[in-house]
Formats: C-alpha cells, sequence, structure tokens
C-alpha cells in the first residue's frame, strides 16, 4: 500500500475514534457536518500529522520492522 493511501486510512479511522470518543466535541461537529467544515478539519490536521507520520512510517522502513 502507498503511504499516501496508508495514511488517509490512517486519518478516517483518526476521525472515527473522535466522532465516537468525542462526540460532543467542536470537531466531532465539524465531521459530522460534512462539506467545508469537514474539508476544514481534514486540512488542518494533516498540517500536523502528516509529516511525523511519514517519518516512522520512513523510520520502520529503514529497520526494516
Amino acid at each position: 500500500m502507498d503511504d499516501e493511501k496508508l495514511f488517509k486510512e490512517f486519518l478516517d479511522e483518526y476521525f472515527e475514534n473522535i466522532k465516537k470518543e468525542l462526540p460532543q466535541s467542536y470537531r466531532a461537529q465539524q465531521l459530522r457536518a460534512g462539506g467545508i467544515p469537514a474539508k476544514l478539519v481534514y486540512d488542518f490536521e494533516t498540517r500536523f500529522l502528516k509529516e511525523p507520520f511519514m517519518k516512522v512510517l520512513k523510520e520502520v522502513r529503514l529497520r526494516g520492522l
């Protein structure tokens, strides 16, 4: 599986957890609203999560784990 697809699956699962575990949070409400609010959450979280996620993937591959 390519790294971008793996990251997208991770992010989708992360957002499902937010909606499940923190249903009253502003983030969960934005995600449930869909459209522009959900896209903004996706864009915002991607800025913070993608780089460390990709870094860990690279490190794991270098170590052969």
